[in-house]
């Protein structure tokens, strides 16, 4: 007879269920929902580090016991705060840019006033000169409407001189 695999364990359990409640504490207090357990290994990566948590394992489809816990301890919450008429802290608009600290590529094209090529805040010298990226910045930017309407207009004024 062998003997069980340490993570079908009652201690291997117990750490789980620990890392849940840090994760879905620090969750909480950030505005973050259950929607985290579906993010990205990346986002999840990132959200662990921050909340001190030793990294949770995935499991080969990318679900991950803990990550599964915590959502439900945190939609757990919800209701609870719902049945107590308590106020949540507010609900973060995009969970990776609240987890990774600064906008996501998808965030950054959303917000006026962002590089295109690293996500940044534009000085408004930039934003006012209709650009959308810094100058310095090395990343590859794809272009916006801006840059086209800043090459008609130096066109016409070009034809009208």
């Amino acid at each position: 007879m062998t003997a069980p695999a340490y993570a079908h364990s009652p201690i291997a359990r117990q750490q789980r269920e620990l890392k849940a409640r840090l994760l879905a504490r620090w969750c909480y207090a950030r505005g973050i929902g259950p929607a985290i357990a579906r993010q990205p290994a990346p986002v999840l990566r990132a959200a662990a580090r921050q909340a001190d948590v030793s990294l949770p394992h995935h499991d080969p489809d990318g679900a991950s016991p803990t990550w599964l816990r915590a959502g439900e301890l945190l939609h757990a919450r919800a209701a609870w705060d719902r049945a107590h008429g308590r106020v949540p802290p507010d609900h973060v608009r995009c969970i990776a840019c609240a987890v990774l600290q600064q906008p996501c590529p998808h965030c950054a094209q959303l917000e006026p006033g962002r590089c295109a090529g690293c996500g940044g805040q534009l000085d408004q010298v930039l934003v006012d000169e209709r650009l959308d990226v810094h100058p310095t910045c090395s990343a590859p930017a794809v272009r916006t409407q801006m840059r086209h309407e800043q090459a008609l207009l130096l066109e016409v004024e070009q034809r009208n001189a």
